[in-house]
């Protein structure tokens, strides 16, 4: 059961470096890779709702598979592409009002 500041803990929420560096190789396998250091930068600059659905994601498929390099990656990367694509396209749906 939530309790009732899930908002505040959603502020608090981090992921590692090295989870985050495991996601970008399954939803961006094509892509020159973030080195931890650049993974840490780069987390902060994601909401908690993002970082949980890079943790999500990157719960999907052993860290053998996100970091195998002989080229089997194939049509099962394309299913994270797309796991991604998808949690961006409704979260841009969202609609944000500022004053």
């Amino acid at each position: 059961m939530r309790s009732g500041n899930s908002q505040e803990a959603d502020t608090t929420f981090t992921i590692s470096p090295k989870t985050y560096c495991k996601w970008h190789r399954m939803v961006f396998p094509d892509c020159p890779h973030p080195t931890l250091t650049q993974a840490a930068r780069r987390i902060k600059r994601h909401s908690p709702r993002d970082l949980r659905e890079i943790l999500r994601i990157s719960r999907l498929a052993p860290i053998g598979k996100a970091f195998r390099t002989d080229g089997d990656e194939g049509s099962c990367t394309t299913k994270y592409q797309k796991l991604w694509q998808a949690y961006l396209e409704q979260t841009s749906m969202d609609l944000v009002i500022v004053f």
